[in-house]
C-alpha cells in the first residue's frame, strides 16, 4: 500500500474513472491530503479517533468520514464508518414526537 500523496492520488484517479465531477475530485484530493498530513491513513481506528476529536462541525466530520471511506474501499482497509449525527437525529426525533403530541 502506498503512503502520502501517491496513495491519495490513486484514490482520486479511481473516482475520476467512475465519472465524478472535477470539483468533487479537487475536494477529495485536498481532504485526503489533509488527513494524510495528520494521521496514518493505513490506521483506520486512528483516523476515526482523529476525526472524532476535531473541533469542527458534524457536517465537516461527515465529509471527512465519507472521503476516508473512498480511501478505505479503494485499498481494502477495514473501516467501520462512525455516525456523527446519531445524537442530533435522536434529539430531532424527540422534538417531533413532542410536537405531534400537542
Amino acid at each position: 500500500m502506498l503512503s502520502g500523496d501517491s496513495s491519495t492520488f490513486a484514490v482520486v484517479q479511481n473516482l475520476k474513472r467512475l465519472g465524478r465531477k472535477e470539483s468533487t475530485l479537487i475536494a477529495v484530493s485536498r481532504k485526503l491530503r489533509y488527513l494524510a498530513r495528520n494521521v496514518d491513513l493505513r490506521q483506520p481506528e486512528r483516523v476515526k479517533e482523529y476525526i472524532a476529536n476535531l473541533q469542527c462541525s458534524d457536517g465537516h466530520k461527515d465529509n471527512l468520514i465519507d472521503i476516508y471511506g473512498h480511501y478505505a474501499n479503494f485499498y481494502g482497509v477495514q473501516w467501520a464508518k462512525p455516525n456523527t449525527r446519531e445524537k442530533k437525529e435522536s434529539l430531532e426525533c424527540q422534538r417531533k414526537r413532542v410536537l405531534t403530541r400537542s
